[in-house]
């Protein structure tokens, strides 16, 4: 019973004076919600916690070991345990389970400040144009356990682009998560090593090793190997990853329009690249990155790539006349250049109608070929200028 007595004082103590204590100072140079108020909130608010949570710990600390002694007294001598001592017992497996619901509650509380910071300091780091507030954010996601800050931190040393300041403060940032996240400290050395000797491809095999085989994937992973391909110059690739980046985000949103703006960066390389394959006639690289680009490509950009008339014309080159009359369909479903879209249509037709085996069916298959070769030249020759 000393003994308990004790351990009850010793815990209360505790117990109160963790009700003073005050909030820690925030990361130098972040202002607190109030001044700023996009900037996350990055240390916890002084709070008052119920004084229920003492009074539990008070009652399991007391009572729990308290009951044990009297149990085993009366068990060991053949007696039945008292209602006393069950109710005891009972009352400080309750106050237990209480004590592990308030930890787990307070975790969960912590999580979710993490998950909500992050938007925050993204939106910071893309979309201001104050260098010293993206340094602030990607101090504060230096603080962060978590494998989407450091692959965000780790997005910023590897572009080229980005001010030398802050890429500065990102590898600051980011040996600092080294140091303290000690579960991913050989991934986040790796990634800087080859971010440092701007090995984008060593980048990219790291990052779907890590982060893409897993039973938990991250909308950053995605983002930044998409990005990696980018610096590459493989624009199909970075497209596809980005297709993949901007499913993941619609179920826990991260980034509110970069995805999209990396998107749209991509689709007009992607048919920069059909254009200059389609005048040095390699049709059929050509046609790759028409079809990629043109892929859940939203109305409004079909119509401004034009992108159906430009797969109808790549298949006339390619002598897929039938593939070619479907796009030209599609381009006049959509109203894209409706005048060149009716008029190659209206070609590729007559060519279909000629299905004669005679010299003379010949012979006019082959001058409406020569019309349409002549006609798509022209049309792509207006698209591409």
């Amino acid at each position: 019973m000393r003994y308990s007595q004790q351990l009850v004082k010793t815990l209360i103590s505790t117990s109160i004076d963790g009700n003073r204590e005050t909030a820690p100072l925030p990361p130098s140079g972040l202002k607190p919600p109030h001044s700023n108020r996009l900037l996350p909130v990055l240390y916890q608010r002084p709070h008052r916690r119920s004084d229920s949570h003492n009074y539990w710990l008070f009652l399991a600390c007391w009572v729990y070991p308290a009951s044990l002694p009297a149990t085993h007294a009366e068990t060991t001598s053949g007696d039945a345990p008292s209602t006393l001592s069950i109710i005891l017992f009972i009352t400080g497996l309750i106050g237990l389970i209480l004590m592990v619901i308030t930890a787990l509650t307070r975790w969960s509380h912590k999580q979710d400040s993490i998950i909500n910071m992050m938007p925050f300091c993204i939106k910071y780091l893309m979309e201001t144009r104050n260098e010293a507030e993206k340094c602030k954010a990607a101090k504060a996601l230096g603080k962060v356990k978590d494998p989407g800050a450091f692959l965000i931190l780790f997005d910023i040393i590897g572009d080229q682009n980005a001010e030398p300041n802050l890429r500065k403060t990102a590898r600051e940032a980011l040996d600092n998560l080294s140091e303290v996240y000690t579960h991913y400290r050989l991934v986040i050395d790796e990634l800087s090593e080859a971010a440092e000797a701007q090995d984008h491809q060593k980048s990219i095999n790291i990052l779907m090793e890590n982060f893409e085989h897993k039973d938990t994937t991250y909308v950053q992973s995605a983002y930044v190997i998409a990005r990696e391909y980018m610096r590459l110059r493989n624009y199909a690739d970075a497209r596809e990853w980005l297709q993949t980046a901007r499913h993941r985000n619609d179920r826990h949103v991260v980034y509110v329009h970069q995805i999209s703006n990396l998107i749209d960066i991509c689709n007009e390389k992607l048919f920069y690249e059909g254009d200059v394959f389609f005048k040095t006639k390699d049709y059929y690289d050509a046609l790759e990155r028409y079809a990629v680009a043109s892929h859940d490509l939203a109305i409004s950009d079909k119509e401004h790539f034009a992108c159906h008339l430009r797969l109808a014309c790549v298949y006339c080159k390619l002598i897929q006349f039938e593939d070619a009359y479907q796009e030209t369909l599609l381009a006049l479903q959509d109203h894209h250049k409706t005048s060149s879209s009716l008029h190659l249509n209206d070609l590729l037709k007559r060519e279909r109608g000629e299905i004669g085996g005679t010299a003379e069916a010949e012979e006019r298959r082959r001058k409406i070929r020569k019309d349409v070769d002549e006609f798509v030249t022209g049309v792509m020759s207006r698209l591409i200028s």
